[in-house]
């Protein structure tokens, strides 16, 4: 066949793609030889949209299949539904990737993208664990701070910021102090900005205290703070695309509250 020429038709049949964050999704592809010649597909991949400014996130599934021509084979790829992913419509992208194969020789790997963008729909989780305390520089890592609390509600968390919670008249350390209170847990998104100011320092010290668990969120390169323990585990982040580690700290976070 020439480079232009197709060797697959690939469809996505209409399946159930309404979804909970964290719930399972199961995505049907069908996948078509239209080639005059046998292949062997290796791996099917989706490319899953995510929020504006974010990395894609790709969920691939190894198949290993021999295919004859004019022959049909479904493969169903499955996954969790991460909170990364785009609210409501999310639309997604599924690339296959083949060899051809004559008689014992076996070609190139290749692949070729289905024509057509397929979606599912994201809808908030329904399981509600609690408060989130977000602890951060403001406003230096506020971009920070909101993309994580959009992430913690679609993953059934109530985030609490102190910036969105004004109280005219009210101390603010006392304010702070019934927010951790109320919370099951403390995020401290740490970067290079955190310690040019010592509110993030305080609110580590008064979880401590008050005995909320800590959970750090540290920008790659930057050191652990000293106030922080380096008995307790945390969560590396980059900050061009922290969406993967945010995602991970939330499932944490949801597993230990789902523990028996």
């Amino acid at each position: 066949m020439s480079s232009t020429a197709r060797y697959l038709k690939i469809s996505v049949p209409v399946f159930p793609n309404e979804v909970e964050y964290y719930e399972p999704v199961s995505v049907p592809v069908s996948i078509t030889n239209i080639s005059p010649g046998t292949i062997l597909i290796d791996s099917i991949e989706l490319e899953l949209q995510t929020d504006a400014g974010m990395v894609n996130w790709f969920k691939q599934t190894s198949c290993g299949h021999r295919v004859d021509s004019g022959d049909v084979h479904d493969e169903i790829v499955s996954f969790a539904s991460p909170p990364e992913l785009k609210e409501n419509t999310c639309t997604f992208k599924v690339l296959v990737r083949f060899r051809e194969a004559n008689g014992v020789a076996v070609g190139n790997e290749v692949a070729e993208l289905a024509e057509q963008n397929s979606y599912i729909i994201n809808r908030i989780s329904s399981s509600k664990f609690g408060q989130l305390f977000i602890s951060l520089k403001q406003a230096a890592d506020d971009d920070l701070a909101d993309s994580f609390a959009v992430m913690a509600r679609r993953a059934g968390f109530d985030p609490y910021m102190a910036k969105d919670d004004p109280q005219p008249g009210t101390d603010l350390w006392a304010k702070i102090e019934n927010a951790l209170k109320a919370s099951k847990a403390a995020i401290i998104i740490w970067t290079s900005r955190t310690q040019m100011g010592p509110g993030v320092q305080r609110e580590i010290e008064l979880c401590k205290t008050l005995g909320v668990p800590l959970v750090l969120l540290i920008d790659e390169g930057v050191e652990i703070p000293e106030a922080y323990s380096a008995s307790v585990e945390y969560q590396n982040f980059k900050r061009s695309n922290p969406a993967t580690a945010f995602s991970k700290v939330l499932t944490t976070r949801r597993q230990v509250l789902l523990a028996p």
